[in-house]
């Protein structure tokens, strides 16, 4: 078995800035389109008006909602292989300095975020009732079973990270250097597998280890990757229309799920290369810089805007135009983008002023 060294710190490629904007515009997409969603302690149950506008069942409307589908199969396993691969591109001293960064990086915003604004946020928007928010509170403050919404990603990314640090560093002290060892030490048979069998998941350690496969698969990836940095833009291009088509086939014929998690998450890392060869200037604009530093609170602040727009859209009895169809679409989308860019930039402002003072 070929080995390829476990190690960190190479050379970042810009196609994962690419590859970070469009994961993150699917989880946006993703979470456009439900009407309804429930937790233990509030949801949302909307109903479309009997007489909405024609518009919503056009074929542009159908189009999104097939695209919908489509990335809801696959884009958090592709964040989880995302942040493998990023992490092959870092370099950390120690364990203790590796979970210090992670834990200001997730668990910090987790709390931040989750009490200073998603919870607010969804309470405005009709999914949590004001009446009992003290207990949404406490719920989302558990250990296990809370309140976490959207932001469950971080503490499970945070511990998937942690146990896969540790596996990792027995490996190199092991002298083992096989990628394929090290995915199916995360995976199939491994870590990934055997949570399936543990009761609890406190503060989403269960969650996180059942990711741990992907998280290996983008580590490794990242580890072989320079082996294909050398292919033309025709052949990318190519690899890209071959993997789109093994998922169109699959999500008509459901030959299996990991099949569109390998070859949808491939295909979005391939139109990644694409899109970094032909725009190899736009790194350097100034709405380049702004979008890039805010994809992460892109993810944290669009959930709860989401809620928002449903009860102004539904309330109003909105759909029933198609001027009014088509603004619920963009509102959805790229509304919640761009208000999550500029809540972004205003709390990094607001950081930066309470680190001056």
């Amino acid at each position: 078995m070929k080995k390829v060294s476990l190690g960190a710190g190479q050379a970042r490629d810009t196609a994962y800035d690419w590859l970070r904007l469009i994961a993150t515009l699917f989880v946006v997409i993703g979470h456009s389109s439900y009407l309804s969603i429930h937790s233990h302690l509030g949801g949302v149950d909307y109903i479309l008006p009997e007489d909405i506008h024609p518009v919503y069942y056009s074929l542009l409307f159908r189009i999104i909602r097939k695209i919908v589908g489509f990335v809801s199969s696959f884009h958090m396993p592709l964040f989880f292989m995302l942040s493998g691969a990023v992490l092959a591109l870092k370099d950390y001293r120690t364990f203790d300095t590796f979970a210090e960064a992670k834990f200001k990086r997730l668990i910090i915003p987790y709390f931040l975020y989750g009490l200073g604004f998603m919870l607010p946020v969804k309470c405005l928007g009709n999914f949590y009732n004001a009446d009992n928010f003290a207990e949404i509170i406490k719920s989302f403050l558990k250990v296990e079973g809370g309140e976490s919404g959207h932001l469950w990603f971080l503490p499970a990314l945070f511990w998937c990270m942690m146990v896969f640090e540790v596996m990792r560093g027995i490996f190199l002290r092991l002298n083992i250097q096989s990628v394929y060892l090290l995915i199916l030490g995360g995976g199939g048979g491994g870590i990934s597998y055997l949570c399936k069998y543990m009761t609890s998941d406190m503060f989403g350690l269960k969650t996180g280890l059942g990711y741990m496969l992907w998280f290996a698969v983008g580590y490794a990836f990242e580890a072989r990757r320079k082996n294909y940095a050398s292919w033309s833009t025709k052949r990318v291009a190519l690899s890209f229309a071959a993997m789109l088509a093994i998922c169109a086939a699959n999500t008509k014929f459901n030959f299996a799920g990991r099949v569109n998690i390998l070859c949808g998450s491939l295909c979005t890392y391939l139109l990644s290369v694409i899109l970094a060869r032909t725009f190899p200037k736009i790194i350097d604009t100034s709405a380049w810089k702004v979008i890039r530093r805010n994809l992460f609170a892109v993810y944290l602040f669009h959930d709860p805007l989401e809620y928002v727009v449903l009860r102004v859209f539904m309330d109003g009895h909105c759909l029933t135009s198609a001027a009014g169809c088509y603004a619920y679409l963009l509102s959805r989308t790229i509304g919640v983008i761009v208000l999550s860019i500029l809540l972004g930039e205003i709390t990094a402002m607001i950081g930066r002023k309470v680190n001056v003072c």
